[in-house]
């Protein structure tokens, strides 16, 4: 039996939340830049009037824990903490990739019955954050795993990592998922030559709604945890020098000017 799901990701330039209760899904889904914390609770509030929903009705909540905006994900993570406590419920913690690839599996052409998503998406700094996850069905309905965890690659080099994704098993359709297959000219141009498609999907964020699926089997696999483990996902492990370090770079630089 389906859980009462609430979901939200803020990881990207979009705030989106998604309810999944007896009725159905009720969402919203909004560009909103750099403005997510003016917007993020007043769109929780809205979900669940519109569903009828109190929020100690919710049994379990979701998060997009990143990769994506630094600030966006801590906001979204925190976020599902605070409601999860005050309602004394557990959380589940998600790869906002495993979302957008979520979304290129429910875009499948017809018969498709096992799927590899490459997601990736525009980190900044010429580099993408990627991941692959594998879909199938069986009897007791959809199956997924992560087949490469998410990571942080240069641009240059990633065409070089898809094309050892794709050889590794030629047996599995694949597609490509994120808006790096937009940003950058080169991987659009690898995923022509390669003959590897895009999927026939909404490329710019991800959605809460594809959150809920990915939840669901997670409560009911019995993996959801308790508000204080849910943690934002960070794969670069730096994106800015430090003062002490700027300024050693700076005399650095006037030294070498000065010789």
């Amino acid at each position: 039996m389906n859980a009462c799901i609430l979901a939200i990701d803020t990881s990207s330039g979009h705030c989106s939340v998604a309810l999944q209760h007896t009725a159905g899904v009720t969402c919203e889904h909004e560009a909103t830049a750099q403005s997510h914390s003016e917007h993020v609770l007043p769109m929780v509030r809205r979900v669940l009037a519109s569903a009828g929903v109190a929020l100690s009705e919710v049994e379990v909540f979701a998060s997009g824990i990143g990769p994506g905006g630094f600030t966006g994900v801590r906001l979204g993570v925190a976020v599902v903490q605070g409601v999860a406590y005050a309602s004394e419920r557990s959380v589940v913690g998600l790869s906002s990739l495993s979302a957008l690839a979520h979304a290129a599996w429910r875009a499948r052409e017809a018969g498709v019955a096992k799927l590899r998503v490459c997601v990736a998406n525009d980190a900044r700094m010429s580099q993408v954050y990627w991941a692959v996850y594998e879909f199938s069905m069986d009897e007791t309905g959809v199956l997924y795993r992560e087949s490469v965890a998410p990571s942080l690659s240069d641009v240059s080099g990633f065409s070089d990592e898809l094309m050892r994704v794709v050889s590794s098993d030629e047996s599995i359709s694949t597609v490509l998922a994120g808006n790096a297959f937009s940003v950058f000219d080169d991987l659009a141009m690898w995923s022509a030559d390669a003959g590897v498609p895009l999927a026939d999907m909404d490329h710019s964020a991800p959605h809460a709604v594809d959150l809920l699926a990915l939840a669901q089997l997670a409560w009911d696999a019995q993996a959801a945890v308790r508000p204080h483990e849910l943690a934002p996902l960070y794969v670069r492990d730096k994106i800015a020098l430090t003062i002490v370090e700027r300024d050693a770079v700076r005399l650095e630089k006037e030294a070498a000017s000065d010789a």
